[in-house]
């Protein structure tokens, strides 16, 4: 966030012009400036409520103020024997929490102790109240001010409210693992995601739809973002979701779709979704998604789509050669654009896809027309992993895409896309599916 910005929100806080602006408590900085004397490390944490006015206007002024007392409870109780807690204006929702004898990371851990306990203690009655906590420490940047401590503290807050109900530190910006770690999480989250997939099939599929749609085997992407959001609740990954940019007529994977029966659903601590429907009632596309951004799509191959549904064809045994451009470019965009709405901090993100069902298939260059005998493809599966980071999807994706497909094409006798084709194809796929985003 800008610093000009900042300063316009500090000018006008909860939506108040700067002249009703109730007047700061000056206990507050008393009480720090004493702790920051004693010359022992100090932090601070700042804390508001998320969708606060939402209480007053819809259940009054008094569960107003209810709400309030509360959440100053929660507080104390956390901050019980380590700090002191105090308001900070005479009215308003906004609380500061002085911990003496902490340092930034640990402050930051008591503040998600903080959000977690508000998220789940209902204190807005029917009103969903969460909260957004800033933190930050003396041990970093040597601050000695008791009101610079505790601007930087409202300005993390600031920073937090970006997304609301999280915490933000100056060390959270760097919350990244490394690559290695990251490969490793996603693929345990590509299998249990698999694995998931698997079972819905068994429990929801009858044999002969299953064969129809799934038996021929189909495509899947994973990819998982290093910098992650502050435990990102699930109702705002949806939000999220349902932001991203996304024409009907294409892929548009992990969208959200309207209908309500056909809504993404949670299951343990992630979304799942089949988004559309077939004649039958069944969808060709499953996904899921989890708040530590981990992502899953599994579509089985648009190849095999015969008209003709409840009724079980053989699989079209072809590949359609510009098909996997698309899917796969259209997957690898949705990272960096998920990124971006989100307000993340560039870093890795991994990329892994797998295709089965290619045994015995052969390439084709139209849907309608016969796959070419040169290029067979004869191996069951092929699977291909690519690392790269956040801020480069966009100016890379067509090498991003590129290696992700390399060993797809390379199964169908070496079978190489010219560069040429591939930008052009890449081209066509964002002016025609993704949107402006």
């Amino acid at each position: 966030m800008t610093e000009e910005r900042i300063e316009d929100l500090q000018e006008n806080r909860s939506g108040l012009a700067a002249d009703r602006q109730p007047e700061p408590r000056e206990d507050v900085l008393r009480i720090l400036a004493a702790e920051l004397r004693r010359g022992c490390p100090v932090a601070v944490i700042y804390s508001d409520l998320d969708n606060f006015k939402s209480v007053n206007d819809t259940l009054g002024h008094i569960a107003g103020d209810r709400c309030v007392e509360e959440f100053g409870r929660l507080l104390a109780k956390i901050a019980e024997g380590r700090g002191t807690v105090c308001r900070r204006y005479a009215t308003g929702d906004e609380f500061v929490t002085i911990l003496p004898n902490f340092v930034t990371a640990e402050a930051a851990a008591v503040a998600e102790r903080i959000r977690g306990a508000v998220e789940e203690s209902h204190i807005g009655g029917e009103v969903p109240i969460t909260a957004s906590l800033g933190v930050h420490g003396t041990d970093i940047g040597a601050v000695t001010d008791a009101g610079e401590l505790l601007q930087l503290a409202d300005r993390m807050m600031y920073q937090a409210k970006q997304t609301k109900n999280r915490v933000a530190s100056p060390a959270s910006a760097e919350r990244t693992i490394g690559r290695a770690e990251l490969t490793r999480s996603l693929d345990r989250w590509v299998e249990e995601s698999s694995s998931r997939w698997e079972k819905v099939a068994r429990d929801r599929i009858s044999g002969e739809n299953r064969a129809l749609y799934y038996a021929w085997g189909g495509w899947s992407i994973g990819y998982a973002i290093a910098a992650i959001p502050s435990r990102l609740s699930l109702p705002e990954l949806l939000q999220a979701l349902e932001k991203m940019p996304g024409q009907t007529r294409c892929l548009h994977p992990w969208r959200v779709p309207l209908a309500a029966d056909k809504k993404p659903y949670p299951f343990e601590r992630a979304l799942e979704c089949w988004p559309t429907a077939s004649p039958d009632g069944f969808s060709p596309e499953f996904w899921r998604a989890s708040p530590e951004l981990r992502m899953f799509y599994l579509r089985k191959h648009e190849e095999d789509e015969l008209p003709g549904a409840g009724h079980v064809f053989p699989a079209s045994r072809k590949l359609l050669i510009h098909r996997p451009i698309w899917r796969i470019g259209e997957c690898v965009l949705h990272a960096a654009r998920l990124s971006r709405s989100l307000n993340l901090p560039p870093g890795p993100v991994a990329f892994r896809a797998k295709w089965t069902g290619l045994m015995g298939r052969r390439l084709a260059s139209k849907s309608t027309g016969a796959p070419d005998s040169q290029h067979e493809c004869r191996q069951e599966s092929v699977e291909s992993a690519v690392t790269t980071s956040t801020a480069e999807i966009e100016e890379r994706l067509c090498e991003v895409t590129a290696a992700l497909l390399a060993p797809l094409y390379e199964a169908f006798d070496l079978f190489r896309v010219e560069d040429q084709t591939l930008q052009s194809e890449i081209a066509n796929m964002l002016a025609d599916c993704v949107g402006a985003g």
